[in-house]
């Protein structure tokens, strides 16, 4: 094997899923309110989103204490309300068997530390080297399965991604998404540091073609979190945090001020230590999922290729 193939086959991590892909949710709730409709009640108590809401409806998958009811038809305080959420597509990819590095598992989340170069899409050229395949392959090839990444990264950054197992957690979770309750911190290994140790960088970012962006006042507001953890001659590390999801806004950011990612080919210079990804790692996830009461805290150790790139500035005359 070569390519993506030789990697995984040198660190096989989990094959296969021990606890599988379940979709299918079935949801309930007692009615707190006297004379509120199932729709309210439903949208109120459980976050159910109005696409779901509608669906369950189509099917016949709204109960009120035991009976299939329209959402509009008015409830009892003390009402048992369910809602089977069920899938009836696929994403149109197949199984490949690429292990992954499962940081957690559960039956409605999956936490992955993804390497890079690894796709997390599929695209034209893309069909089967995806983190998409790697899943179907992971959950044994469900006959309904749907690819719900919560976060995502490029193709040349590894890290952490959490992925969705059914509907209804991913709409849950989607709107915590750049909240206090789900918080994403990346490590950046940086060329030619020279801002403020801590600060935020706050451009807007654009299209600008087919395959890149980049900052234009009529593009989409994008703020970015950054503290320098060290430095040397050459090379800084920094701890950044996303307060929007812009395309490339990391790589972006220090772009523009002149202290590009290591290895960013697109926004400055590819690294022979870096073939096909960058000095950027998603390393730490704080989330509140919904079914828990704790917050929950995935991390995933930097790439040791960091540390032999770092350390080989520290000699480096460069421009400190």
């Amino acid at each position: 094997p070569t390519g993506l193939g030789c990697f995984f086959q040198k660190n096989m991590i989990q094959e296969y899923s021990r606890i599988g892909y379940h979709p299918y949710i079935h949801l309930r709730c007692r009615v707190e309110t006297e004379n509120s409709t199932v729709e309210c009640a439903l949208r109120s108590q459980l976050h159910i989103s109005y696409e779901m809401l509608k669906k369950a409806k189509y099917h016949g998958h709204i109960l009120r204490n035991g009976a299939a009811v329209f959402s509009n038809a008015t409830c009892s305080q003390g009402d048992l309300l369910e809602v089977l959420i069920d899938e009836d597509k696929s994403y149109p990819c197949r199984p490949l068997a690429l292990p992954l590095d499962v940081v957690y598992e559960d039956a409605h989340i999956l936490v992955v530390n993804k390497p890079a170069p690894l796709p997390t899409v599929l695209g034209l050229n893309d069909t089967c080297n995806t983190l998409p395949n790697a899943l179907m392959h992971y959950f044994r090839e469900p006959e309904h399965f749907i690819y719900r990444p919560l976060n995502r990264l490029d193709s040349g950054t590894s890290g952490l991604m959490l992925i969705a197992k059914n509907a209804y957690i991913q709409s849950c979770l989607q709107k915590m998404l750049h909240t206090e309750d789900f918080q994403r911190e990346y490590a950046a290994l940086v060329e030619h540091f020279c801002m403020a140790e801590e600060g935020t960088i706050d451009l807007p970012i654009a299209r600008l073609s087919v395959n890149t962006w980049g900052i234009h006042e009529r593009g989409k507001p994008a703020q970015t979190n950054y503290r320098l953890l060290r430095r040397n001659r050459k090379f800084a590390m920094l701890c950044v945090q996303l307060h929007t999801g812009r395309t490339h806004q990391i790589r972006l950011h220090f772009a523009h001020h002149g202290s590009p990612v290591v290895g960013d080919y697109v926004y400055g210079q590819e690294h022979p230590l870096l073939p096909g990804r960058f000095g950027l790692h998603s390393h730490q996830i704080r989330v509140k999922l919904p079914y828990k009461e704790e917050v929950s805290i995935f991390t995933a150790a930097l790439p040791p290729v960091f540390e032999q790139i770092y350390a080989d500035g520290a000699g480096d005359p460069g421009s400190y």
